[in-house]
């Protein structure tokens, strides 16, 4: 395992393990339809990839595109409204930065043929039935952005059962790991810029990934105004930092 540095070492690697081991033994206590539907849709990526194992075994750079919402709608025209997802009220007008993520991780990854990228995010709202959010940001993507995500369609893949953002870290490096067979050397998370010391300060350090080798991109949406921002970090600092 090429992953094992000084400061990344075996108990980090046991700990993600056994947390995605752990998270995995949840999954019976969902809808059966929902369970068998998300493993149906993961193994059919275990398939691909086996399939691809020369190409993988040269990949080192796990590309993490964050999930915030779920996509709703029957169609892919209009994925910039705020009706084709299920949003919570704060989530209004913030579209436009979840569509740049998206974007942004495609980019990342169609620059780099050794990286592969993974959407995160499980099934957070009841009401979205069978739906996850890294499924919704694949689809996406698929349907939005079909040029670059066509061009790496073999390195992008899901992670269906974070449920927060040190999960979307530590179970997308579990994924990588699930599928390509290693650890990642490098780490690049895209998420909301507000977040940044979330996953540099604290989610990182937490699983002692070296600071070198960890990159986070923060986009924030074009809509917010100064207000907006101010409403956002000072509750960022409120729910992720203060105890």
């Amino acid at each position: 395992m090429g992953i094992l540095l000084s400061n990344f070492n075996s108990t980090s690697i046991d700990t993600l393990q056994t947390i995605h081991i752990h998270n995995e033994q949840s999954i019976p206590s969902l809808p059966l339809s929902l369970s068998s539907k998300a493993h149906l849709l993961e193994m059919s990526d275990l398939k691909l990839y086996s399939e691809n194992r020369l190409v993988y075994s040269k990949v080192d750079h796990l590309v993490i595109v964050a999930g915030h919402a779920i996509y709703t709608s029957n169609n892919f025209d209009s994925p910039q409204k705020n009706e084709s997802w299920l949003l919570e009220p704060y989530q209004i007008n913030q579209i436009d930065a979840f569509l740049m993520h998206i974007r942004k991780g495609l980019q990342i990854a169609n620059e780099d043929p050794h990286s592969v990228l993974v959407f995160t995010g499980g099934f957070t709202r009841l009401k979205a039935n069978d739906q996850s959010e890294s499924q919704s940001y694949f689809m996406v993507a698929q349907h939005f952005y079909k040029d670059l995500f066509e061009s790496i369609r073999q390195r992008v893949t899901t992670e269906i059962l974070s449920r927060d953002s040190f999960e979307n870290l530590t179970f997308g490096i579990c994924r990588f790991r699930e599928l390509v067979g290693h650890y990642p050397q490098r780490i690049t998370v895209v998420g909301f810029e507000f977040k940044r010391k979330r996953f540099e300060g604290l989610h990182r350090q937490a699983i002692r990934f070296p600071a070198e080798r960890f990159n986070y991109v923060g986009i924030d949406s074009d809509e917010w105004n100064y207000l907006d921002k101010n409403f956002v970090e000072k509750g960022e600092l409120l729910n992720s930092f203060l105890p």
